[in-house]
């Protein structure tokens, strides 16, 4: 009983352990009147709805493309995921793929790089996967529906 406890508070301290990403920005993600429909985690037809009804990027919170984000029905969609590089941190909502690492807005990235972002083009962050009321979504309001 003691061990299977151990084992459990183990693999909660291991989840919330950070792992560096390489993270660089796309400007597309700047852009307040592109359709959210480009992004992976988009549902034809239905969009984000019932749970959100985004349909342009200004309508988003931050959010973020994330390799770990393999597919339309990927368990990461909708994650959230806090950010930090040199003392800065930011959280923001995983709704795309990416290649690799991590990929975020220009403001997002100058935000976390004190204003380096063009200077930098890519830099290695610490991530950690965090509850998704730290990007400002309760998570019963995200998966209400079965998201």
């Amino acid at each position: 009983m003691h061990l299977s406890r151990l084992f459990q508070v183990a693999l909660l301290v291991g989840s919330a352990s950070a792992e560096v990403m390489s993270a660089t920005f796309n400007s597309l993600y700047d852009d307040p009147s592109r359709s959210l429909s480009e992004v992976t985690c988009w549902r034809k037809n239905i969009g984000f709805m019932p749970n959100l009804d985004w349909t342009l990027q200004q309508d988003a919170a931050g959010f973020i493309g994330l390799d770990k984000v393999n597919g339309l029905n990927s368990v990461k969609c909708f994650t959230c995921w806090k950010l930090s590089y040199e003392g800065k941190t930011i959280s923001l909502l995983a709704l795309d793929g990416a290649e690799s690492g991590v990929v975020m807005s220009f403001s997002a990235l100058q935000f976390l790089t004190d204003g380096r972002a063009q200077e930098l083009a890519r830099v290695d962050v610490d991530a950690v996967e965090v509850d998704t009321a730290e990007c400002g979504f309760p998570a019963s309001k995200l998966h209400a529906y079965d998201f």
